[in-house]
This record gives C-alpha cells, structure tokens and sequence, in this order.
C-alpha cells in the first residue's frame, strides 16, 4: 500500500526542518528519498522503514529513526482521532481526553507545516474549552497532556527550557571544568544523562539562547573573596552614611 498523502508531507516536512529540504517522494518506490541525487543516502519506506548504508547508521538510528517513529505515532493518533464536538473548533480533532483535558491537533500541511497540537480544558459543563497550550512539538503536547490531566505528576517532569538548562549546565562543565573536582568520576555519567536528554527532547539544543552559556560555578576560593568584598562595600557604604549623618547634625 503506498505511502498516505498525510503521512508523506508530514515526513517531508519534519525532513526540511533538519536540512533536508530536497527530500521527495517517490510514488514507483514508494518511498521518500532524503536527497534525491544522492544514491546512497537513507530512503524512508510507506512502513516507516528506513533503508541507509553502514557508515550513516549512527546518524538514522540517532536522528532519523526518532523522527520518523514521531511521525508514525502522531499520524497513528491522527488516523483514529474523531472531530472536536464544537462548532467553532471543526478543523481540531481529538487524539486523546483524560479528566477532563484533550490532546487535539490541526492539519496545517495545506500552508508547508506538519501538524499543529494544543491542548484543553473542558470548561466546568463541557460546553466548550479553556486553557489551552499550542505547539507543533507533538512530544510537547503529550508532556503537556499528560501533566495537565494528571496522568503524569507535573512535577516530575521537567519543561523543555529546564531540559535544555540542564543539558547546557552538563556539556559546558564537561568541557570547561577547572575544578577538576566537579566532573571527577562522572563524566560517563553525566554524559549518558546528556544523551537521554537529546533522545526524549528531540531538537532541544533549539530551547538555547544563541550566544549564552552557563556560567561556571565558583571556586570557594572566589566565593570566599566575593565575600569578603562584599563585606568591605557593606562597610564602605555604612561609614559614608556615618559621616553623612554627623554632616547633618553640624
């Protein structure tokens, strides 16, 4: 069976947004090429299989498997979904409601995009929605739903911008670590947390600010003479204010 119309752009789509905006569909072979004039580059099948030579293994299984299983499920709820039951929402349809909160998504492939997800709230009668979380990061809308309606505890999940901080925090102590003490015996570690993080946020190197990083933490020797400088200001500024004081009375 040939590769659904839907499926196909959100493929291409998803393709374009890391770099591989020449990617096509081939109906003959029913799959999509990554980069048509290269025969050697990885193909992605109507099954979602994904045909790549040896030396691009790390990459497909790494960044190209993810995305694809992504769109895989996001077409699978799609394909199950039913109509929001509102007038003025007939473009939504609901992929999954818990507790009073749905996970809805929109086509939008028609204007060049993928599928568009929000989250909601049915309002205390279940007359229409309220509350409601946008975004085309369709792993950002099930940590949204599944925080909002309680299937997850909010607070054992981290938001994408934490995820990104932390992943941030890791790579620059790794690299830029003078207090040998920090990382000493954890760098298998800490960089096995770092894989987990781009694995379960995909593309969340994005989430950084252009042009920040974190800032190094602190010997206790510059704690100790930020503290002490800060007891020489504190001083300063107490014996001006003396001096001010006997100016006042004179």
């Amino acid at each position: 069976m040939a590769m659904p119309e839907l499926k196909q752009k959100l493929l291409l789509y998803e393709l374009a947004k890391i770099g591989f905006r020449e990617s096509v569909y081939s109906p003959e072979a029913d799959h999509i090429k990554m980069q048509p004039d290269n025969d050697r580059t990885a193909a992605i099948n109507g099954d979602g299989d994904i045909s790549y030579k040896s030396e691009q293994r790390d990459y497909v299984l790494d960044t190209i498997k993810p995305l694809v299983d992504r769109v895989n499920e996001a077409y699978a709820a799609w394909e199950k979904s039913q109509g929001v039951p509102f007038e003025n929402l007939s473009q939504f349809r609901v992929l999954v409601e818990y507790n009073d909160v749905m996970l809805a998504a929109r086509d939008d492939t028609e204007s060049g995009r993928g599928l568009h997800f929000v989250t909601w709230r049915y309002d205390f009668d279940r007359t229409g929605v309220e509350q409601g979380f946008y975004t085309e990061d369709f792993n950002a809308a099930k940590e949204n739903f599944a925080a909002r309606s309680g299937l997850i505890p909010g607070e054992k999940l981290f938001t994408r911008e934490q995820a990104a901080d932390i992943l941030a925090t890791i790579d620059y102590s790794l690299e830029n670590d003078n207090d040998f003490y920090l990382t000493y015996g954890k760098e298998e570690s800490l960089k096995s947390i770092a894989d987990t993080l781009r694995r379960v946020y995909p593309n969340i190197e994005t989430q950084r600010k252009t042009g920040q990083s974190p800032a190094k933490p602190k010997s206790l020797a510059e704690k100790m003479q930020a503290a002490q400088e800060k007891v020489k200001t504190q001083e300063t500024q107490s014996g001006k204010n003396k001096t001010n004081m006997r100016d006042e009375r004179e």
